[in-house]
């Protein structure tokens, strides 16, 4: 038998998806409710992610799949870690897969979208799930940007210090600026979808889009970077984590359907 959990956490209080041995990781988290749940070490009940969300990050969906020791109802299995958990976490469902689903690897595409508040007053229900964005920029040109960068990229200017991968080419498929404005400020959402990320890319790009969006680099060189141009310009600053979403996960069958939205919550 092999489960998947379809999860969502706010990132906040954590040192990311990633279990490791000197902070507390949402993985760990889950996995020591697990442990208790099947009376046994956690070993036996690791959970294998879809994506290493960073220090400070959120999910409304990442995507988790174990073996576990014996069969206990999906119901049951649900209400009992969801009664363990910290409101901070919650599984939204637990779904039978077969042997060969792997969260990772079975995934087509992911979706992050970062959040900016623009305004005099941010809300305070905002304060832990967007970032303050600056007063200087221009959505005009931030769009701009962001329209030329979809294609098959090579993110090794994109990426943390210290990450290794096989291959850095990704197929970025969408880059996209959405805002709504209200009250004393505008939210500005940045969606960004792809075959796979590494780690950091999607906050050093949204840094670099926002120094093109602010005048500071031409709106061309957002693309001439991607394209490993690593004299146009320099890779912006990194977009602080509090304001970023790993969104949503497509599988082809019979992997995990993205979670319903609660109306007016995002």
């Amino acid at each position: 038998m092999r489960l998947s959990l379809t999860i969502q956490y706010l990132g906040t209080a954590y040192a990311g998806w990633q279990a490791q041995d000197n902070a507390l990781a949402i993985q760990t988290v889950i996995e020591r409710v697990l442990a208790r749940l099947y009376t046994c070490d956690i070993p036996v009940v690791r959970l294998h992610g879809a994506a290493r969300t960073d220090t400070g990050v959120h999910a409304r969906m990442q995507v988790a799949h174990f073996d576990p020791p014996f069969s206990i109802p999906t119901e049951g299995l649900l209400r009992g870690v969801n009664d363990a958990l910290p409101d901070d976490i919650r599984v939204i469902e637990v779904r039978p897969v077969p042997k060969t689903f792997h969260a990772l690897a079975s995934s087509l595409e992911k979706e992050y979208r970062y959040r900016l508040w623009i305004g005099d007053v941010r809300p305070p229900f905002l304060a832990r799930t967007t970032a303050e964005g600056p007063r200087d920029l221009d959505l005009d040109r931030l769009s701009e940007a962001a329209r030329l960068l979809p294609g098959r990229r090579d993110f090794a200017l994109f990426r943390k210090t210290g990450s290794t991968v096989k291959t850095t080419v990704r197929d970025l498929r969408e880059v996209r600026i959405e805002t709504v404005s209200g009250g004393n400020g505008t939210l500005v959402t940045f969606v960004i979808r792809a075959d796979g990320f590494l780690r950091g890319t999607v906050r050093l790009l949204v840094g670099t889009l926002l120094d093109a969006g602010r005048g500071r680099l031409a709106v061309e060189v957002p693309l001439a970077l991607l394209e490993g141009d690593a004299g146009a310009g320099r890779i912006g600053t990194a977009a602080p984590a509090s304001g970023l979403f790993l969104w949503k996960i497509d599988y082809r069958e019979p992997g995990p359907p993205p979670p319903p939205t609660p109306p007016g919550l995002w």
